[in-house]
């Protein structure tokens, strides 16, 4: 089994080949790893850590930056060559093409990120963003 999932261990838009594991705080790691254990194939996708005062639920939960949008579909297609060469090449040979070469990650934009309506991160800290329904209620 292939899991793709975001990782705030990673830069926006970096994408890297794991096997094996822990949660690292991630719910749904968590729960795969209760039913079937750690060693299944990995693709990391970087959403880069919240600001300083931002629960990190909320913060990947919560609204791209106008850059970010822009790049998802690269994004995207990063994470699903990632699948493709695992499966044609193997888990070693996605590793080495994905985890070896330069970022291709575009910094996040000046200011606070994903902050919602334009109000400060600090401002918005245990808040969920704008639209979403807060997820530790």
């Amino acid at each position: 089994m292939i899991v793709i999932h975001d990782d705030v261990d990673l830069p926006f838009a970096d994408v890297r080949v794991k096997v094996g594991g822990g949660h690292g705080g991630h719910n749904g790691l968590r729960d795969l790893i209760q039913v079937m254990g750690a060693d299944f194939v990995r693709v990391r996708v970087g959403v880069g850590r919240p600001p300083a005062g931002w629960d990190t639920a909320d913060y990947v939960l919560g609204r791209w930056t106008t850059t970010e949008s822009s790049d998802l579909a690269t994004v995207v297609d990063r994470g699903a060559a990632a699948v493709e060469q695992i499966v044609r090449d193997g888990v070693l040979g996605a590793m080495q093409a994905f985890n070896t070469t330069a970022r291709a990650a575009t910094p996040r934009e000046a200011g606070p990120a994903r902050s919602p309506r334009g109000a400060s991160p600090a401002s918005q800290a245990g808040a969920a963003p704008a639209g979403k329904p807060n997820p530790s209620s």
